[in-house]
């Protein structure tokens, strides 16, 4: 788990710090202010080992870069510019945390120049040093040091696709990451599930579903039409597609089988509280702490929603230990700043009525 995390000229941030981070951590403020490029920029420096994936991804979570067609010339703008503070690519982005055991890991980034070249060995019986060259589309370069060393890698387009070289090592730890507007596919659901059947954890998952149906009894996949889906039993003659019994079964589907496949991970959700009624939060709240804590998952959350943080505060003033934490992006002399709060300034926040979303 990461006790502290630094960001310098991503996305919107020119520079931004959180310190005393909690097992389940909820962030807020208004539009347009950050918190999804919060959970982006935790989701990067998680995805460190394999920035192919990476920068890719955080893209297509908002909608960008998902079946397009780009020119090549256009491409590495396209794609990566907008990972920069105001569009400023002669900028360095960097990120840095510190784990609960003081171990310290940073992760830097940069565009290269428009006619950098890239050499690699063919291996084999003919081994031959073979040049890249990327005089027209430019490249990305990750650094990544942590108690091992430094490690370097390079991200550059060619009309086959995105490369990167060497190849990237396993990432450290699991990490999922919950957009507001996609769904997991069937077929990632599925996978998920049947990770915590061989592990005999499905009750994780049944147990909190109760809370939006209480008569289900049971979850199976079944394959239709080729394709793998979760269905529920809930004492009907036939079992019945989890995607037709609501936005809320499914959202909260997709929150646990993310926490309860990302032992000693992270999970980022962003806008926590979607189809979901103001009823079931704190016992969702509930569920979450349990089985991160049983699991030493870290999460962060995004929300809009008054209820949805009272809520969390109320589920974890209920339970010990108090391991949540609520942090409020604001505007401070024209910079994104964090505002943090800890059980009793939350506590008094709520009762004076003011305004933390």
């Amino acid at each position: 788990m990461y006790n502290s995390f630094k960001i310098k000229n991503f996305r919107c941030f020119e520079e931004l710090e959180i310190e005393n981070i909690q097992r389940v951590n909820l962030i807020t403020g208004l539009n347009n202010i950050g918190k999804t490029a919060l959970l982006e920029a935790l989701f990067l420096y998680g995805s460190a080992p394999n920035p192919q994936i990476a920068t890719n991804r955080i893209n297509i979570f908002r909608g960008f870069g998902d079946g397009m067609s780009l020119k090549m010339s256009q491409a590495a703008s396209l794609l990566w510019a907008n990972l920069f503070f105001g569009l400023d690519i002669s900028r360095n982005v960097e990120m840095e945390g510190i784990n609960d055991k003081g171990e310290k890991r940073s992760l830097r980034f940069r565009m290269l120049p428009q006619n950098f070249t890239s050499l690699e060995i063919a291996e084999g019986q003919n081994a031959s040093v073979i040049s890249r060259e990327s005089a027209e589309y430019g490249g990305l370069e990750y650094e990544c040091e942590d108690t091992e060393g430094i490690r370097k890698y390079r991200l550059f387009i060619n009309p086959q696709g995105i490369y990167v070289e060497p190849s990237p090592l396993p990432q450290l730890f699991p990490e999922y990451f919950l957009a507001a507007r996609r769904y997991i596919s069937s077929s990632e659901e599925a996978d998920l599930f049947s990770n915590l059947e061989i592990k005999n954890q499905q009750d994780l998952l049944i147990n909190t579903l109760k809370l939006i149906e209480p008569k289900l009894q049971r979850i199976a996949l079944i394959t239709r039409a080729g394709q793998p889906m979760l269905h529920g039993d809930i004492g009907g003659s036939e079992l019945m597609p989890l995607h037709v019994m609501g936005d809320g079964m499914v959202r909260i589907c997709s929150i646990i089988l993310a926490i309860a496949n990302a032992p000693n991970g992270m999970v980022l959700i962003d806008e926590v509280e979607n189809g979901l009624h103001h009823s079931v939060l704190k016992k969702l709240w509930t569920a979450i702490g349990d089985i991160a804590r049983q699991l030493n998952t870290q999460v962060f959350a995004t929300t809009h929603s008054y209820e949805c943080l009272s809520a969390a505060h109320q589920a974890f003033s209920e339970n010990s230990p108090y391991d949540f934490a609520l942090y409020r992006l604001g505007m401070i002399k024209e910079k994104i700043k964090v505002i943090a709060y800890d059980q009793e300034s939350l506590e008094s926040t709520i009762e004076t009525g003011w305004e933390v979303r």
